[in-house]
Order: structure tokens, then C-alpha cells, then sequence
């Protein structure tokens, strides 16, 4: 009897000292309760997988802080107080639990649930004005329950903050437009930087309306991503919505959009950097990495739905979710140092942007490590650096594409003029060439009767022969077979062969092994074509002007660079008293179309050198 009559002192004991602590509202009392944790009662399920009905008869031990420290990141908890409204009047109160993952709020009265909300940065939907501000209501002299389902945000937990907060619905609307004063800095950069991509976007959707270019289309493919991510941001670090209620998704699929990114930058270099020609190695690499993101991208979709399906997070899945950042990360970027190697007119945007863009997420990295004052600091917002970093690389990025623009449209004008010479050539040779053949065989059919008219005869078809031969010639010359079928060396080699046969110059080829540099296999039909036509007037002005003996063509790669000589051991002149000719003005211009310095020398029977140097 004595043992009986113990065990029951001893549970009533136990009772009374686990009794829930209850959240009183006298009449006279504020409705702003603050911080409640010294209320509440906390039970971790480990099972994960516990309903309202279940959890309700379970044992919850008192909250303390250092329960956080038993609590990871896939655990699933339940947080417990009661409520009674003692006053006259329905009461209205808005449950704040910071900016956790997953939030179920039951409101429980006599067992039986007489209101339910959901939020959390990856609740799918919520009908609350905020995913993280869960209101209820009490009725006057009643009291209920409230049963809180928590996933906890990486960061908070980390940082074992966890603050349980309660508000009366005004407060917690002033506490709102507080929040809108004092973020309205980071409102604006936020609201910038989303407009700026707005604008690179529509940027980029006229520049591939004009040029039909693959990379401004994997240009876009790097700011829709981007454009998501900077939303992302916004709705997770703002204190107020801005946003729409399906936004709150973008969160959980954070690590999908950094996989659309990274595969557009891929893409976007590649075609950028025209890496299947300039660099077939690192253009393999670059595949075998966008098919491994492509795998990535698939598996981290599928598991990002499970988790929003079972409002769970898996034990591991934050490890593997800062180990892939680091791996696209280092990839991507290594991938971009791999291009400092190469070279044309807008690389240094390119290089410039995603460097900048690098910078902001390290600095955003880096102080989302090592903050602990969470006062508010516009300059100690991670985000801040990320937009930054986003704005210049898309300005750059910009840039990059109006260079390659204007490179497009001399490339379409250079094949215009090629055609064009094609068709001219075509016609000299084909139809000139035959009335000139019909007109000496008329000529020949008449029989001139005196040696005057013999004499003038023979002069007239000699005249034909000259003409027949010119025209053969220009024709030639103007686009030669010899470099539309076998490349610029075959050209030069078939123009000095044609140069030789005037007895007055003499001219040397020297392409120092150009035929097996990679670079003469990597060049474009219309520099070459210019190349060719720029050696071509050279020649003939030495012809024409220069009294020389002897003249050499000569061309050398070094490094990134192409350089071709045509000089000769003629008169020279004094380039400061001789004005530039037409016929110099137009291989200048040429030279400039394709980007190349043209440098004339030349003395007073010193001979004269040209040169030109083309970046390849």
C-alpha cells in the first residue's frame, strides 16, 4: 500500500513539474508576447514520419537552447504551447518561427484541429501574407493548443539561433513596415539588379534576332538562371514579400538553377570561344562536364521533389549539396582559366565579367561563414556582393556580345564581297573571255589586202591575245581556285609563280613550315581571302612603283600571332614627304576590317618593307 501510494506522489510530482506552462491573456494584458521558447515544449521525431494525431501523445520535454545541439539537419521536430484568451474579445496573433524550411502550424482545441497553416522557405504553398508569419485566432474565454511542425533552416541551426516569437497581427504588420524602412536599400538593389537582367534579357533576344548566333542563345541560357537566383534571394532576405506565393519555390530548387547556370556557361564559352576548332581538347573536356551537370541537374530535380512530396530533408543531402557548389564551381572556372590561352577581339570581356561575377559569390561565401552580427547592415548582407557581381559580369557579357555583333557583321559583308568577286570572276572568265574568243575568230576570218592592213591586223589580234590574257588574269586574281579549294599557302605559292614570269621582279616565298602551323588550319576563309588580296596589291604596287630587282613574301607564326612581310630592294621613298596613296588607304582598310596592324617602312633607295601583324 505504502509503495502504491508512493509511486502515485511520485508521477504526480513528475506531472506537475512537466506541466506545460501556459500563455495567459488576461484583460488588461499586451498582446505582444515576444520570444515564447520559456512556453513551449519541443519532441523530435525521429521517425520523421509522425501525424498530429500521433504527436499528441507523445512526451515533449521543456525547450532549452541547448536542445539545439542534439537537433541536425534532417531531423524533424514538433514545438508545443498553449494559449487562453481570458478577455472579452477574440484575439488575433501571428506565430514568427524565423526562416525555417518547413513550418505546419495546428491550431488544436478539445483535440480536434480548428485551424491549419504551412510556410517555410520550401512549403510549396501558404495562405498566410508570409511564408514564415503563421496567424491564429482565439475566441474570448476559450483556449487551445498550438502544435508547430519544424524543419530547420541550415543556417539557423548552424548558428543555433531559434526564436519562437508571438505578436498580435498589428504588431506584427508594423513590425512588417519597420522592416520595409529599414530594407529599402537592399529593396533597391535587389529591384536594380532584377532589372538590369530584365534588360540583358530583352538585349539578348533582339541581338539573336538580328544574328540567328548560337552563343546569345546560351547567353540567355546563363540569365534566365541568374534571374531566378537573384529572385531567390530576394524573397528569402527580405522581411516583407515581394513576390508571389509559388516564388517561395524557387528556394529548394536553388542548386537546380546553379546547374542551368553552369551548363550555359559551358555553352556559352564554348560557342563563344569556338572551341570545337580552336581548342578540341579542352571543347571535349567542356561536353564531358556538361553531361556530368546535365546528371546532376536530373538526379538533384528528382530529389528536391521527394523532399517537397515528404516535407522532409535527408541527413546528407547539405554535404552534398556544398560539395557540388564547389565542384561546378572549381570546373566551370577552370574551364575559364583554360581560355586565357586563346585569343580574339572580346575575350577580355568575357574573362573581365565571369570574374567579377566569381568575386561576388566568394565574398557572399565567405561572410555567409564568418557573420555572427545579425543587426541589420546593408554592407553585411551577403546578397549584396552577388548582385554586384551579377551586374558587371552581365554588363561585360554585353559587351562581349556587341563585339562579336559588329565581327558578325564584317564576317557577313566579308562573304558578300567573296561572293560577289566570285560572280564577277565568274562572268570575266566565262562570258567576256568567250565574246573576245568570237570576235577573234571573226577577226580572223577577214583577208587583209595590203601590208598596211596586215600590219594593223596582226596588231588587232595581238591586242585580243593581251586582252584575252587580262582578263584571265583579273579574274584569277580576284578569287583564285587555288584558295577556295587548297588555302592561302597554295594561293601564294600560284601568285609568285605568276609574278615570275615578268622579267623585271623577281619573287621569293617564304612561309617558314605556315603549311603545317595549326594556325593556317584554323583560319577563317575570309581572312585568308583578304590576307591574300592585301599581298596581292603589294605585289603589284612593286610592280608598278617600285623599280625593285628583288621582293620577298614572307610569313611567321609566333605565339597568337600571324605576321606577314612583303618587302623589296626597290627605290623606297620618304614617308614624310609622300601622301598615301589610294591603293595603300584600301589595304589599310582591309587590314583593319580583320583586325590587323599594317606598318609600312621605307627609305630613299633603301627599299621598302610592309608588315602586318593579325592576332589569331
Amino acid at each position: 500500500m505504502k509503495v502504491i501510494l508512493f509511486c502515485t506522489l511520485w508521477m504526480m510530482i513528475v506531472e506537475v513539474s512537466f506541466s506545460q506552462k501556459s500563455i495567459v491573456f488576461a484583460e488588461d494584458d499586451n498582446l505582444d508576447k515576444g520570444d515564447i521558447s520559456q512556453y513551449s515544449e519541443v519532441y523530435k521525431d525521429k521517425t520523421k514520419s509522425l501525424t498530429l494525431e500521433a504527436i499528441q501523445t507523445k512526451i515533449f520535454t521543456p525547450f532549452k537552447k541547448n536542445i539545439l545541439d542534439t537537433i541536425s539537419y534532417s531531423d524533424v521536430c514538433w514545438l508545443k504551447f498553449k494559449i487562453i484568451n481570458k478577455k472579452v474579445d477574440t484575439i488575433h496573433l501571428t506565430v514568427n518561427l524565423q526562416k525555417q524550411f518547413f513550418l505546419d502550424l495546428y491550431q488544436v482545441r478539445l483535440n480536434k484541429v480548428i485551424r491549419s497553416e504551412k510556410g517555410g522557405g520550401f512549403s510549396q504553398s501558404f495562405t498566410s501574407s508570409s511564408a514564415y508569419s503563421l496567424p491564429i485566432s482565439i475566441l474570448p474565454q476559450d483556449s487551445c493548443q498550438i502544435f508547430i511542425r519544424v524543419v530547420f533552416d541550415t543556417f539557423h541551426l548552424q548558428h543555433k539561433l531559434l526564436f519562437l516569437k508571438l505578436f498580435s497581427t498589428k504588431t506584427a504588420i508594423l513590425l512588417k513596415n519597420e522592416a520595409f524602412s529599414n530594407q529599402i536599400p537592399l529593396f533597391l538593389m535587389y529591384f536594380l539588379t532584377i532589372c538590369f537582367l530584365l534588360f540583358g534579357l530583352f538585349y539578348g533576344f533582339l541581338q539573336f534576332y538580328s544574328y540567328q548566333d548560337k552563343a546569345i542563345l546560351y547567353y540567355l541560357i546563363v540569365i534566365i538562371p541568374s534571374l531566378l537566383i537573384v529572385l531567390r534571394v530576394a524573397e528569402l532576405n527580405l522581411d516583407f514579400k515581394i513576390l508571389p506565393n509559388s516564388m517561395p519555390l524557387l528556394h529548394p530548387f536553388q542548386l537546380t538553377l546553379e546547374l542551368v547556370l553552369a551548363c550555359g556557361y559551358l555553352l556559352f564559352f564554348s560557342t563563344m570561344f569556338d572551341l570545337r576548332t580552336q581548342k578540341p581538347r579542352l571543347y571535349q573536356i567542356s561536353r564531358i562536364l556538361l553531361a556530368i551537370y546535365i546528371l546532376l541537374f536530373i538526379g538533384f530535380t528528382f530529389g528536391t521533389f521527394l523532399v517537397l512530396h515528404q516535407r522532409i530533408v535527408f541527413r546528407h543531402s547539405f554535404s552534398v549539396l556544398g560539395a557540388t557548389t564547389i565542384f561546378i564551381l572549381l570546373s566551370t572556372t577552370g574551364i575559364v582559366l583554360s581560355l586565357l590561352k586563346t585569343s580574339n577581339s572580346y575575350k577580355k570581356y568575357i574573362i573581365y565579367g565571369y570574374f567579377f561575377m566569381f568575386l561576388g559569390y566568394a565574398i557572399m561565401f565567405f561572410i555567409n561563414r564568418i557573420r555572427y552580427d545579425f543587426s541589420y547592415n546593408f554592407w553585411n548582407i551577403p546578397s549584396v556582393y552577388m548582385c554586384i557581381g551579377t551586374t558587371i559580369e552581365l554588363l561585360f557579357f554585353m559587351l562581349a556580345l556587341s563585339q562579336k555583333g559588329r565581327f558578325l557583321e564584317k564576317e557577313a559583308l566579308m562573304k558578300g564581297q567573296i561572293n560577289e568577286r566570285q560572280r564577277v570572276a565568274s562572268e570575266l572568265h566565262n562570258n567576256v573571255n568567250s565574246i573576245l574568243a568570237s570576235v577573234k575568230v571573226s577577226l580572223q576570218t577577214i583577208q587583209p589586202q595590203t601590208d598596211k592592213e596586215n600590219k594593223m591586223y596582226e596588231n588587232v589580234l595581238k591586242m585580243m591575245d593581251n586582252a584575252t590574257r587580262e582578263v584571265r588574269k583579273i579574274s584569277h586574281n580576284m578569287l583564285p581556285v587555288e584558295l577556295e579549294k587548297e588555302g592561302l599557302e597554295h594561293a601564294l605559292q600560284a601568285l609568285v609563280i605568276r609574278l615570275n614570269l615578268g622579267k623585271q621582279t623577281q619573287f621569293e616565298l617564304n612561309l617558314n613550315g605556315f603549311e603545317q602551323n595549326t594556325t593556317r588550319r584554323k583560319m577563317d576563309a575570309a581572312i585568308a581571302f583578304n590576307l591574300y588580296t592585301i599581298c596581292l596589291e603589294l605585289c603589284q604596287n612593286i610592280q608598278k612603283h617600285a623599280e625593285a630587282t628583288q621582293a620577298q613574301i614572307e610569313i611567321q607564326t609566333t605565339g597568337n600571332q600571324l605576321i606577314m612581310f612583303v618587302s623589296d630592294n626597290g627605290k623606297g621613298f620618304d614617308k614624310n614627304k609622300v601622301i598615301e596613296g589610294m591603293g595603300l588607304k584600301n589595304i589599310r582598310h582591309r587590314a583593319k576590317s580583320i583586325g590587323a596592324d599594317l606598318r609600312v617602312q621605307s627609305e630613299i633607295s633603301e627599299g621598302t618593307t610592309v608588315y602586318l601583324i593579325l592576332k589569331t
